[in-house]
């Protein structure tokens, strides 16, 4: 009945105008005051919402801090659902919403990276405030609400949302996101090389790791295995602090024409590096690599890049990532 997600139309986007962004904020304004986000903080809810045509889609909101964000998916999916399938950033066209500053911030991730709201981005958002904010009015706690309203331009947009079912282990999920450290390396350099190394290179460099770990162990299936190799000076404090920080697997993150390379973590979470002139390159090469095994390396030698072979003096830490799909 409803199509499976928010999918935007590639021949006609148009941008959200003033009219748009300040109904929008009328909306999360009224979002934040009702406190629906903090008592249905990290619960997964499933809407179909309207605008011109039916979408599925899913909201999640957290807080920590002064953060208060919102996710909205297309489809039916949760961030926990996406680290477990080894995922570091949310699918495209996920639009997301940070209230915790002084005014409230947007944006919608696309094969082209995190971009301004169209205004059907916009509309979209509004309608799920409204929905989340109906859903959450009840004292009865009802199982789920429905409604409509008048959306900018004319447009009349209509509303359902209920809860998803509940996950026994939802209370294991830890959600990521937050600010970037940039002070990983701290006063030291840091060298950040791309590899794919054959099996018996790869285990040969977890065996001599100082430290290693992994929630779930790559295996030699057959494929050449993605390593993301950090070579610093200070190798063993880099790996001191990617162990505290807990980490759970890379994400790319853009602000400004420049592309991060960030490691999020459940304690702390770090830039490894920012890209500006090679960033197309490193988003082919992370679309690759993201739903697949894949490893962080700290040493202190820097690979030649004349080979997928690498044979480094010491492996201070090997962080691997991910899951591996056998045939």
């Amino acid at each position: 009945m409803y199509p499976a997600g928010i999918a935007h139309n590639p021949t006609a986007p148009v941008a959200a105008v003033e009219e748009d962004l300040r109904f929008l904020d009328e909306q999360a304004e009224r979002y934040l005051t009702s406190r629906a986000w903090e008592r249905l903080c990290n619960a997964t809810l499933h809407l179909n919402l309207k605008v011109g045509s039916w979408y599925e889609a899913s909201a999640q909101a957290f807080a920590k801090g002064s953060m208060n964000v919102l996710f909205l998916f297309p489809g039916r999916r949760d961030l926990r659902a996406l680290q477990q399938a080894g995922m570091g950033e949310p699918p495209a066209f996920t639009i997301f919403a940070e209230l915790g500053g002084p005014g409230p911030e947007y944006s919608v991730i696309t094969p082209e990276g995190w971009l301004l709201l169209e205004r059907r981005d916009a509309q979209l958002l509004a309608l799920a405030f409204v929905a989340i904010t109906h859903l959450d009015a009840s004292t009865t706690g009802p199982s789920e609400a429905r409604g409509d309203l008048a959306l900018p331009g004319g447009t009349r947009g209509r509303y359902r949302v209920w809860r998803a079912p509940a996950d026994p282990d939802a209370d294991q999920f830890i959600p990521v996101f937050g600010i970037a450290r940039q002070d990983l390396y701290a006063d030291g350099e840091c060298t950040l090389t791309f590899l794919r190394l054959p099996w018996a290179d790869y285990d040969a460099l977890r065996q001599r790791a100082r430290l290693s770990e992994s929630k779930e162990p790559i295996r030699d299936l057959g494929d050449m295995i993605p390593v993301v190799a950090l070579s610093t000076d200070v190798a063993r404090e880099v790996a001191g602090r990617l162990h505290a920080a807990e980490p759970l697997g890379i994400t790319l993150a853009e602000k400004g024409g420049v592309l991060g390379m960030i490691l999020a973590g459940v304690q702390e979470t770090y830039c490894l590096t920012d890209f500006v002139n090679e960033r197309e390159q490193v988003q082919l090469w992370w679309h690759d690599v993201k739903a697949s095994a894949y490893a962080v390396v700290v040493s202190d030698s820097v690979p030649d890049g004349m080979s997928d072979r690498w044979d480094p003096v010491s492996v201070e830490a090997v962080f691997e990532f991910g899951r591996q799909m056998s045939g």
